[in-house]
């Protein structure tokens, strides 16, 4: 009797067990249920197009505006009337255009060995291979050689000891001039200026007789 009363105890109390955690769990409010309307998802990333790169930036930047011209110093050439004529020694020089400019000095003034022979008050053209000028001078000087050493078929003259005159020249690619009216050794040294910023300076050596 015992066994039995033990029995329906404990299936007594095991029901009881059983209604209390299904009350339990019967009680807990259910998660509300939004309407479809209100449900968000998180943006999903587009791809960005592609763009057209210009071929100038892939390069190494935007396009450079046209550069100067880099080449060598343009000369200049003295001719006389008899036909004759001499290629002028190149001097100082800045050439290249206001942006890049290429600038040489030099520290004597370098001629001509070899002289260009003329008749006193021969009339002379200088010819100008970088175009007109916007500003010439030209400065006379007497032979008058330093000594010092200078490149090959070249002497520097001594423009203190030897400067017989100096003055302005009409601005042409082609000037016209004339040969000193007395014979003699002579330099001529002539600048040219022009409006981009390049200058070039020349010289030529002369015998009059």
């Amino acid at each position: 009797m015992k066994i039995k009363l033990y029995c329906s105890r404990a299936l007594l109390f095991g029901l009881l067990l059983l209604l209390l955690v299904g009350g339990c769990s019967s009680s807990e409010t259910p998660p509300p249920v939004l309407p479809s309307s209100t449900v968000t998802s998180a943006a999903v990333p587009t791809a960005i197009p592609a763009q057209t790169i210009p071929a100038e930036v892939i390069a190494g930047g935007e396009e450079e505006p046209d550069a100067p011209s880099s080449g060598a110093v343009p000369g200049a050439t003295l001719s006389s009337q008899s036909g004759q004529s001499q290629r002028a020694a190149t001097g100082s020089s800045c050439w290249g255009g206001p942006e890049a400019p290429v600038c040489a000095d030099t520290f004597a003034l370098l001629v001509p060995t070899e002289p260009l022979l003329l008749s006193p008050g021969e009339p002379l053209t200088f010819t100008l291979e970088a175009g007109a000028p916007s500003f010439v001078t030209m400065r006379v000087l007497a032979w008058q050689p330093t000594g010092d050493a200078a490149a090959e078929g070249m002497t520097a003259i001594d423009v203190a000891a030897s400067l017989l005159s100096e003055g302005d020249l009409e601005p042409a690619a082609l000037i016209s001039w004339e040969a000193p009216p007395e014979p003699g050794e002579y330099v001529l040294d002539l600048n040219s200026v022009y409006d981009n910023g390049n200058s070039i300076a020349y010289a030529w050596h002369l015998v009059v007789r």
